[in-house]
């Protein structure tokens, strides 16, 4: 199961606008250090918006370790459920979504970028 991702702009009276395929024209893979708590981090601009604007992230991935020690299992594969990790994004400021503190605007747009194996490789190693 490749992750997935979807970023989505969302406007005043919750319109919504997806800039997925934008951003990962232009991301980039790097290893995190072990400080950091190592695995992998993309990193890509996202254009401006305006202060009425703000952004939802929702990625959709497993660990294969969180399998192995039990966390996750055949049932439920996924980090942080059958939505992922979802976050919100508003003037600078990033907050996890949970799946229990209900929909979010982005929810009504589908969840089809799937990241491919080039994106997700390093050009260095840690």
């Amino acid at each position: 199961m490749f992750p997935c991702i979807k970023i989505i702009i969302v406007q005043p009276r919750n319109a919504v606008s997806d800039i997925t395929q934008e951003w990962l024209a232009s991301i980039q893979s790097e290893w995190l250090p072990i400080e950091e708590g190592m695995g992998l981090r993309l990193i890509g601009p996202v254009r401006h918006i305006e202060s009425n604007q703000h952004l939802e992230v929702q990625v959709r991935y497993h660990s294969p370790i969180a399998m192995l020690t039990g966390t996750l299992d055949e049932a439920q594969p996924v980090i942080g459920g059958q939505m992922g990790m979802r976050y919100i994004v508003k003037g600078g400021d990033v907050t996890e979504h949970n799946s229990d503190e209900g929909p979010l605007a982005s929810d009504c747009q589908p969840m089809r970028i799937v990241l491919s194996y080039d994106a997700l490789q390093p050009r260095s190693t840690p």
